[in-house]
């Protein structure tokens, strides 16, 4: 496999979201033995959203010697192990997005 460079959204609208945003940078950061860099997080309004909870966001670089694939498997079984569950999306509450 080859080194490759991926950056990947964090984004949560609940009242812990920078609880769960903390959260979510140690799992990353824990993971595959790579750098992985974070931007500062900001708040956003909700975009096409019926729920109207501020989010908050940011962006992780990670370079890895990992697929896509793989990556995108590890980041649906975080999302999991975070607390979001496929129910809330139509209630439009995000505990975590990666």
């Amino acid at each position: 496999m080859s080194v490759h460079t991926y950056f990947i959204g964090l984004g949560s609208n609940v009242p812990s979201a920078t609880e769960n945003l903390s959260r979510a940078r140690a799992l990353l950061s824990a993971s595959w033995g790579c750098s992985v860099t974070f931007s500062t997080p900001v708040i956003t309004l909700p975009v096409h959203f019926s729920n109207p909870a501020l989010f908050t966001n940011q962006v992780a670089m990670l370079v890895a010697d990992v697929s896509a694939s793989a990556l995108k498997a590890s980041l649906k079984r975080m999302e999991y192990q975070l607390g979001r569950r496929p129910e809330q999306k139509a209630q439009g509450v995000v505990p975590i997005d990666l």
